[in-house]
């Protein structure tokens, strides 16, 4: 499987945390980012597959960020 390089934008606070995490786990940033977001993926894939309207997914995927922004 070949790879593709993506870049984002985050708050300082946020790249903060990532970087603590990441050191605690002893991974680099990219391959937390990565895992953790193919895990929520396939979190919203099978989502979806259950019959979740998009709105639904929609309203999880902003209360998880502004519970992760306080």
């Amino acid at each position: 499987m070949s790879k593709k390089r993506i870049s984002a934008t985050v708050s300082e606070d946020f790249d903060t945390k990532l970087n603590e995490r990441a050191q605690k786990l002893g991974v680099s940033k990219s391959a937390l980012v990565s895992f953790a977001l193919g895990v929520y993926m396939s979190q919203l894939d099978l989502l979806e597959k259950n019959g979740t309207s998009e709105k639904d997914i929609y309203d999880m995927i902003r209360y998880n960020f502004e519970e992760l922004s306080r």
